[in-house]
């Protein structure tokens, strides 16, 4: 898995390719928890390179969900595709996150203040 982060004003789009699954899932995780850590409130996945997800990335998203609640801040997913996005339909996680349809939508509706 390749991990990419850039700052859109104050949020940070992490962009990933390959696949969130039990062998990437820990790197993805520390990834994601240090970027909390020092500070992040709005971080956006870009999954548009991501092509397969496991149940242990899925467990994954909701930890950091779950962690970003804590801290007040918003965690968002665009440019879901295939196999990942029937995986998250199917699991009614996108019922608990906001999903964009591209990460230039995401970043819009983030710095307008919608979620």
């Amino acid at each position: 898995m390749e991990i990419k982060l850039k700052k859109e004003g104050e949020k940070v789009v992490v962009s990933t390719k390959g696949q969130l699954d039990t062998q990437t899932t820990q790197e993805f995780k520390k990834v994601l928890l240090e970027l909390i850590d020092t500070g992040a409130r709005k971080i956006i996945l870009d999954f548009s390179e991501l092509h397969f997800i496991t149940t242990a990335g899925l467990s994954c998203i909701l930890v950091l969900l779950k962690r970003m609640e804590v801290e007040e801040g918003e965690l968002s997913v665009a440019a879901l595709k295939g196999q990942v996005k029937k995986v998250l339909d199917i699991s009614g996680l996108c019922s608990c996150i906001p999903v964009f349809d591209t990460v230039v939508a995401a970043v819009a509706k983030t710095q307008a203040g919608i979620s």
